[in-house]
């Protein structure tokens, strides 16, 4: 999955330019690391999802960010996640998720967009077998304030959606490393 992604995204990016994006000049290149801090889910409050297979639904998740990049440097911002936690693992893919969000940067830009990852590879299993934290992926494609398509980037990481690692239910989430570029 990791190897797809950089294909993906120079795929999403050459059906994404504009005339205004494509003569922007050089990009500027991201390199770093971001927190997406919620409440643990709790499987008691999820719906059925049946696409693209089976599994439980939590939709609306809102929570916090807070990283770190270069080219960009402190950033904060808020965020939602709908998530469909497969009932049986498809080709090693536990769940699938997607989201938007909007960041602050430390000069006062403001970055908006939405993002599709993958839980893999769980890491952490409860005592009854179940798979609760696990290696994640993540696509995301970034706007600016009026919607246009300034640029990409990909991530990959632990998430937590029980807080099991951290033992505190407001601090579930996923943590990663990020890379990418912006216009």
């Amino acid at each position: 999955m990791t190897r797809v992604l950089p294909l993906i995204c120079l795929l999403i990016a050459s059906l994404s330019l504009d005339a205004r994006t494509a003569n922007a000049g050089s990009p500027t290149i991201l390199s770093g690391e971001f927190q997406f801090f919620h409440h643990a889910v709790d499987p008691n409050d999820a719906t059925i999802c049946l696409t693209p297979v089976p599994g439980l639904a939590f939709h609306d998740v809102p929570g916090d960010f807070l990283g770190h990049a270069t080219g960009i440097g402190n950033f904060f911002g808020t965020g939602t996640a709908d998530t469909c936690a497969f009932f049986q693992p498809i080709f090693g893919i536990y769940a699938q998720f997607t989201g938007s969000f909007a960041w602050q940067t430390q000069s006062g830009r403001t970055i908006q967009g939405e993002f599709l990852g993958f839980d893999l590879n769980p890491l952490v299993y409860s005592p009854d077998g179940q798979p609760i934290v696990f290696e994640t992926s993540i696509l995301v494609v970034f706007r600016d304030q009026n919607g246009r398509f300034i640029g990409m980037g990909s991530a990959t990481g632990l998430d937590d959606p029980f807080a099991v690692l951290s033992g505190d239910p407001t601090t579930a989430g996923v943590q990663a490393s990020i890379n990418g570029f912006l216009f």
